[in-house]
């Protein structure tokens, strides 16, 4: 017998990925599941060799464009909420993408992770900072510095008004930043913010992780007197928080 082998020409394959119009959206969702922190029963060399296997299906995605807007929002919260395998990992997945289309697809991709890398920097010389000083932080710290041109974040920050201890907090740090960075301006974005949380209820006490919002909402509560109730109206004029992100909250 004679064994013959057919291989798809290219035109046929492209064809194949691209009939399913959300083709962007899940191989970028694939990528993202396996540059996450907590992935089990692989290893970084595993992962690698998965994610180069992805390139050869993103190689014949006409909507590259579309791709890469759901990669950098992608991109976005694994840094943003600590999701993250590894910076190498990052970084060796931008290598590749930038080998298939160009220096300019990934030089916002890439920029994202140098401002998280800054921003590592700059909170290590907060700390030493605050180490040598008389004056201790409110409440533990820690900040991301973002170029706003870099992010897929609205410029326009939500509204939000912190509680004072929170706010003591804030001015420490931007007096820091200002000491290294005159002229620049910052914008405080609380919807992208996580907190970890020590509660003490009557009858013991949890240590919860939760968003910057739930923060501002539960120090509220510290001021309410025994049997004292906070209505959802009380709640939202005193935290200027939209109500779209105050009801999930």
């Amino acid at each position: 017998l004679h064994r013959r082998r057919h291989s798809f020409p290219t035109r046929r394959s492209s064809d194949l990925i691209n009939t399913n119009k959300r083709a962007p959206e899940f191989i970028s969702l694939f990528i993202d599941e396996n540059l996450k922190k907590g992935l089990k029963g692989k290893s970084e060399a595993e992962v690698d060799e998965v994610l180069r296997k992805t390139i050869c299906v993103f190689r014949f995605l006409h909507e590259k464009d579309t791709f890469e807007r759901y990669y950098k929002q992608h991109l976005a919260k694994r840094l943003l909420q600590g999701r993250s395998v590894s910076d190498d990992a990052e970084r060796g997945m931008m290598a590749k993408l930038k080998v298939e289309s160009g220096h300019g697809y990934v030089v916002k991709l890439q920029g994202m992770l140098n401002d998280m890398k800054t921003s590592e920097e700059l909170m290590e010389e907060l700390g030493r900072v605050v180490k040598r000083s008389d004056r201790g932080m409110p409440m533990g710290l820690g900040v991301s510095v973002l170029t706003s041109t870099n992010w897929p974040i609205s410029a326009q920050a939500p509204s939000c008004v912190m509680p004072e201890e929170m706010m003591e907090t804030r001015r420490r740090f931007e007096e820091f930043y200002a000491s290294r960075h005159n002229g620049r301006v910052l914008t405080w974005h609380a919807n992208l913010g996580s907190a970890d949380v020590k509660v003490a209820f009557r009858a013991r006490s949890h240590e919860i992780n939760v968003s910057t919002f739930a923060l501002v909402v539960l120090l509220l509560f510290g001021d309410v007197e025994e049997g004292v109730a906070l209505s959802y109206g009380d709640i939202s004029k005193r935290t200027m928080i939209s109500d779209s992100d105050l009801e999930r909250t």
